[in-house]
């Protein structure tokens, strides 16, 4: 993943259920993205606590949180997806978090091509639906 974030120009779509500790390497490295002017939208459940997320974020209008709209009409935003540049994506069963990285046995794919964008469309959607709030 982190190559796929290295090469990014543009824009980085990253959905989060589990969010630990364990990937403030992660998201320093999607800060420093972020600062040379790639979009970040980041996608999360609405159990990750928002405190954590902001402690680790810097301020930047280029860097966007999202969290799962708290609602009995939703369920959780299980999906684990990263899309680089609407051009890559990964879809992967693991959580950002130490078990779902180093521990678990988990399993992911990288597709490729036109209907990567597909997955932005997804959420874009859901943004408009207001199936999501902005944290910042």
């Amino acid at each position: 993943m982190r190559e796929y974030i290295h090469a990014s120009k543009h824009t980085i779509l990253i959905t989060g259920y589990t969010i630990s500790e364990f990937v403030k390497d992660l998201i320093q490295l999607l800060n420093k993205k972020a600062s040379e002017g790639v979009i970040i939208k980041f996608f999360l459940d609405k159990h990750v606590d928002e405190n954590f997320i902001k402690s680790i974020v810097e301020i930047n209008k280029n860097f966007k949180i999202y969290k799962l709209v708290n609602s009995k009409v939703y369920s959780n935003l299980h999906a684990k997806i990263a899309v680089f540049d609407n051009k890559h994506a990964l879809i992967s069963s693991s959580n950002l978090s130490y078990n779902g990285i180093i521990n678990n046995i988990e399993i992911g794919s990288i597709l490729h091509g036109e209907g990567v964008r597909e997955l932005e469309t997804l959420f874009e959607v859901m943004l408009e639906r207001k199936f999501f709030k902005k944290l910042n």
